[in-house]
């Protein structure tokens, strides 16, 4: 099959792929035992860690490897029955959604992903709003106790 580059199977497909580690280790992994240390599973709906974009074309920082070929994330995209034809959902996603599409929702991912420091500073922004939130509605009701006729039945 002759993949068109448009970055579809790398963002929305569950597919097993050789885990980040490895691959910038460079190490050896044509042998099955490495492969299965190697190997992760990528959730669909998350971009592959080893994508990135040339202008519109998605590459792959793992297909120069020579051992790339004998890895899972090779045989999975082996759709087609001839391997000179050019994969059906990509031609179908480019025709349909347009050329920038998948790497735009990549983008839009990772404008979402949040590093632990963002992740506990929002925490501690909501818990800080929410005490907020908290004293000042105490200090309205008690100010409402306060007042002739704030409380019920007075």
């Amino acid at each position: 099959m002759i993949c068109l580059d448009c970055g579809l199977c790398c963002i929305q497909f569950d597919v097993v792929i050789i885990s980040p580690d490895y691959a910038r280790e460079g190490l050896d992994v044509e042998d099955f035992s490495t492969m299965k240390k190697a190997a992760i599973i990528k959730k669909g709906r998350n971009p592959c860690p080893h994508l990135y974009w040339e202008g519109d074309q998605s590459r792959c920082m793992v297909h120069h490897y020579s051992w790339y070929d004998t890895t899972p994330c090779y045989h999975y995209g082996q759709i087609e029955s001839d391997p000179r034809q050019f994969c059906r959902s990509g031609a179908w996603s480019i025709w349909n959604l347009g050329i920038t599409y998948w790497k735009d929702e990549h983008q839009k991912f990772n404008d979402n992903v949040k590093t632990p420091e963002q992740i506990k500073d929002q925490f501690s922004k909501i818990k800080e709003n929410s005490e907020n939130a908290r004293s000042t509605l105490i200090l309205q009701s008690k100010n409402l106790r306060q007042m002739p006729g704030g409380t019920r039945g007075g």
